[in-house]
């Protein structure tokens, strides 16, 4: 059992499931914790790792048992099953999205454990229970506090134990945070899919804009304050809303497209994928909303 489960499961394969967005090499970022520069390394194939920063070391096992915050033969058992269910097909980027189904109504790409959820509710709690954190967020980039209060109160926004901001998605918990002048994320556990998703359903109108910050900015700003109107978020330019169009049948779409290559080509992306869907889809430019250019 732990001789075929190392042998036909990799880090590398893990990895890329649980972070999408990080790059295992032999000298790499670590994908557990903010990493200012490569202290991780993953080798051996793909079979070993080891963090020079932590002393972390081991197999694949060892590395899921510490992705997931369980143990280890936790960790073993749920490989096993894995390799038993699938054949070790580890889901990528790729790989169909499931239909809607009575237990995942949102086709959700990752279900979160219940040890995950209670991560992101403890997040959102100490938030809440950190008044200066709050107030450091809403000085360094002009947030109003309601706002972000209000996003933690909805299990939505929250800080992790190493000061970092985490966004809570339904499908994964992912941080950001500055180093060097530079922003930084990563996927804590889960996968990409739409921050606030969920508010889809119960909108006429629905909002679109690139990234976490933009749409807190957005709420900031007053773009939630018309009846039924709801703004969500891409998780990044390069998301592929296509598997879960359905969700905006007959809504009237807005997508704020960023003026770079990256946000065009993602707005020629919306504009294919939900225009056979939607009610209305139309791109405007962020500028085209700004309080002050009105």
């Amino acid at each position: 059992m732990i001789t075929e489960v190392k042998e036909r499961i990799t880090i590398t394969q893990i990895g890329k499931e649980l972070f999408p967005d990080w790059v295992p090499a032999r000298s790499c970022r670590s994908p557990f914790r903010p990493d200012h520069s490569p202290s991780f390394s993953v080798y051996n194939e793909g079979k070993l790792f080891m963090d020079f920063a932590t002393g972390d070391k081991g197999d694949v096992i060892d590395f899921y048992a510490l992705a997931k915050g369980i143990s280890g033969p936790e960790a073993l058992n749920a490989l096993w099953d894995r390799l038993r269910s699938s054949n070790c097909h580890c889901e990528s980027e790729h790989s169909p999205t499931k239909a809607p189904a009575r237990d995942n109504p949102f086709a959700l790409p990752y279900i979160l454990s219940r040890a995950e959820h209670k991560r992101m509710c403890t997040d959102c709690e100490r938030l809440l229970t950190t008044p200066e954190a709050i107030l450091a967020m809403a000085a360094i980039r002009g947030w109003d506090q309601k706002v972000v209060r209000g996003l933690a109160l909805d299990g939505a926004l929250g800080l992790s134990p190493d000061g970092c901001i985490t966004f809570n998605y339904l499908s994964g918990s992912k941080s950001r945070w500055l180093s060097e002048g530079k922003r930084q994320f990563r996927w804590n556990f889960g996968k990409p899919w739409f921050w606030r998703g969920d508010l889809v359903p119960e909108a006429n109108r629905v909002w679109i804009v690139e990234g976490e910050t933009k749409l807190i900015q957005a709420l900031c700003w007053g773009w939630e304050n018309i009846k039924k109107r709801r703004v969500i978020a891409l998780p990044a330019a390069n998301f592929n809303p296509a598997p879960w169009a359905y969700l905006f049948k007959a809504k009237e779409v807005v997508y704020m497209a960023d003026p770079d290559p990256a946000g065009q080509k993602a707005a020629e992306r919306i504009r294919t994928v939900l225009k056979p869907v939607a009610k209305e889809i139309v791109v405007l430019y962020p500028r085209d909303l700004i309080p002050s250019e009105k």
